[in-house]
């Protein structure tokens, strides 16, 4: 399951770097279903895409918040 209000708060906590790693990863998850022979499916995608978002790991409060 994907809580997408916590997904977004993750993903605008990153860096550009890891933010940008993720993004090729989905593109490349993307790319294995289009191009690929058929072992990957689209199930297969969200499944692992949803492991991926869910493995960000949750922003660090910041001092005087919270």
């Amino acid at each position: 399951m994907l809580d997408l209000e916590k997904t977004r708060e993750k993903i605008i906590a990153l860096i550009e770097s890891d933010a940008k790693s993720i993004l090729m990863l989905t593109a490349a998850n993307i790319q294995m279903v289009r191009g690929g022979n058929g072992s990957f499916t689209s199930d297969n995608c969200v499944d692992t895409l949803i492991e991926l978002f869910n493995s960000i790991p949750e922003p660090k409060e910041e001092k005087g918040k919270g």
